[in-house]
C-alpha cells in the first residue's frame, strides 16, 4: 500500500470530523471535531511529504485543542505567528505561501467568541487550503475542503439565516458564489501559468525540473504529477 494511498484513506476519515463540525451550535464541540480531523489531515500531508501544510496542520491541531479552554486575543498572535515562521523554515513555493494564508485565517477564527465569525473566517480560511490541495494534486483532500465548506454553510444557513429576510439570503449567496468564482479562476490562472512555462521550455529544447521549477538544459526530468511548482 503507497503512501499517497494511505494519506488518502486519511483525508477520507477527516471528511467524517470535518462533515459533523458545523453541524453543531456550541464552538467547543465545532472545534473538538477539528482538532481530531487536523491530526488526520497532518499526517495525511507528512505522507505526500508537504511539509510547511504537515507543520501548519500541526500547529493548527494544538490551536484547536487550545480554543476549546481559551480564546485570548494573545493566542492569536502566537498562533498566527507560529504558522509564518513554519512556513519560513519549510518554504517550498507558491503553496506554502497559500497554506500560511489559509491557516492564518482559521487561526483568527477557532479563537473567535462568535461562532457566527468563526463560520465566516473557516470558510475564507478552508478556500484557500482548497487551492492548496489542488495544486499538491490531492483529490480526497479537495473534496474533504469541498464539503467542509457546504457544511459550514449549511450549518450557517440553519442557525443565523433561517429566519433572516430574503433579501440578506440573497446577498450572502451571491457574495458565496463571486467568491467561488475567484476561488477558481485563481487555480485554472496558477495551472495556465505553469502549462505557459513548461510548454516554453519544451519547445527550447529543455527538460522542465518538476521538483526546481526550471528548465534545465542539462538532462531530463520526469513529470511529477505531485509537485510544488503551481
Amino acid at each position: 500500500m503507497s503512501a499517497f494511498f494511505i494519506s488518502q484513506i486519511l483525508v477520507g476519515i477527516a471528511i467524517i470530523f470535518d462533515l459533523l463540525s458545523f453541524q453543531f451550535k456550541e464552538r467547543k464541540h465545532i472545534v473538538t471535531c477539528l482538532f481530531f480531523a487536523g491530526i488526520l489531515i497532518s499526517t495525511h500531508f507528512a505522507l505526500l511529504e508537504q511539509w510547511t501544510a504537515s507543520s501548519l496542520m500541526g500547529i493548527a491541531t494544538t490551536r484547536y485543542l487550545i480554543s476549546i479552554f481559551s480564546t485570548s486575543a494573545k493566542l492569536v498572535w502566537f498562533f498566527s505567528l507560529s504558522s509564518i515562521v513554519a512556513t519560513i523554515i519549510t518554504y517550498s513555493g507558491i503553496t506554502s505561501i497559500i497554506s500560511c494564508l489559509g491557516s492564518v485565517f482559521q487561526t483568527i477564527g477557532a479563537f473567535n467568541k462568535d461562532d457566527r465569525r468563526l463560520r465566516e473566517l473557516m470558510i475564507i480560511g478552508t478556500s484557500f487550503w482548497l487551492i492548496h490541495n489542488y495544486l499538491i494534486g490531492s483529490p480526497t483532500a479537495v473534496i474533504m475542503e469541498i464539503l467542509f465548506i457546504c457544511s459550514n454553510l449549511i450549518g450557517y444557513y440553519r442557525f443565523h439565516l433561517y429566519k433572516a429576510k430574503k433579501v440578506l439570503m440573497h446577498k450572502t449567496v451571491r457574495l458565496v458564489l463571486v467568491f467561488l468564482i475567484l476561488i477558481l479562476l485563481t487555480i485554472f490562472g496558477l495551472k495556465i501559468r505553469v502549462f505557459l512555462e513548461v510548454d516554453q521550455c519544451l519547445d527550447s529544447g529543455g527538460s522542465y525540473d518538476y521538483k526546481k521549477c526550471e528548465c534545465s538544459y542539462e538532462s531530463n526530468h520526469p513529470f511529477l504529477k505531485i509537485n510544488k511548482c503551481y
